[in-house]
């Protein structure tokens, strides 16, 4: 005797035939959520279920169990992953969200077989294996040749050479606000605070002792008040501090040769 398993497709249009719009500007249809989203509607499309938010139909369900993702664009929007999801999860244990995949966020549909990098249009069939040609995940990677830039500027403008002096001398009272608008703190290319020494040396004691403190508030119990506390890091921390920002936006975007992420058992 053979076991019939529920479908997507035959959920959405079960959900559909209960409650129906039997009059007004949505009549036929059915709401998919709370009914007085009207604008969250679950739509026989003849050949296939739809769940539409707003003006985009999201997921088609066929009766053959395939379905079919398609955002138009608003994929990274959280309403419309909240809406998706609300389906998408409960009725077929998918999901999709934006994840931190190989140091690069990028939205990814998560099923039961792994992980796949979202793509308007992907499809699986109704074991939820996909369908459609996968995309690589994509990958944050440094760029060798401008870290080799802000080495070069390090070693022949001075930097590397008075960081340890400037490390030594600076106090708690040298250093600025975070509040403070910090003439090297916005610009372009953080490249040329070390390689433009005439525009930016005058300002790398006020740099290094903005990364050579941790401000730290608590309760002054004596005194029946907030107050602040100066933490001097080590030089290295203080070093690492100053690269990371640095080198923020020396990344570039990649496509690895991943194309699934398998479930963790």
């Amino acid at each position: 005797m053979e076991t019939y398993t529920q479908t997507l497709h035959s959920k959405m249009k079960l959900h559909l035939e209960r409650h129906i719009f039997k009059r007004g500007a949505n009549k036929g249809d059915a709401p998919a959520g709370k009914r007085y989203k009207s604008h969250y509607l679950i739509i026989d499309r003849k050949d296939h279920m739809a769940l539409r938010f707003y003006k985009t139909d999201i997921l088609k369900a066929y009766p053959d169990g395939s379905i079919m993702i398609d955002c138009e664009g608003y994929a990274d929007r959280p309403t419309t992953k909240t809406h998706l999801n609300q389906w998408l999860y409960q009725n077929a244990r998918m999901c999709l969200a934006s994840s931190r995949v190989m140091s690069h966020s990028q939205l990814a549909i998560y099923t039961p077989k792994g992980a796949y990098r979202y793509y308007d249009g992907i499809s699986f069939d109704a074991n939820g294996e996909p369908t459609t040609p996968l995309k690589p995940f994509l990958a944050l990677r440094i760029d060798k040749d401008e870290v080799a830039e802000l080495n070069t500027a390090l070693d022949e403008n001075g930097f590397k050479e008075m960081f340890k002096v400037l490390w030594g001398a600076v106090t708690s009272d040298d250093c600025p606000s975070r509040w403070d608008h910090l003439s090297w703190q916005n610009v372009n290319d953080r490249t040329d605070v070390f390689s433009m020494p005439d525009t930016y040396a005058e300002r790398w004691r006020e740099m290094v002792a903005y990364f050579a403190f941790d401000i730290k508030t608590y309760w002054d119990a004596s005194k029946q008040r907030y107050d602040t506390r100066y933490i001097k890091r080590t030089p290295t921390n203080t070093w690492g501090a100053i690269m990371s920002w640095a080198k923020h936006s020396m990344h570039k975007t990649i496509e690895t040769e991943v194309f699934a992420i398998p479930v963790l058992r």
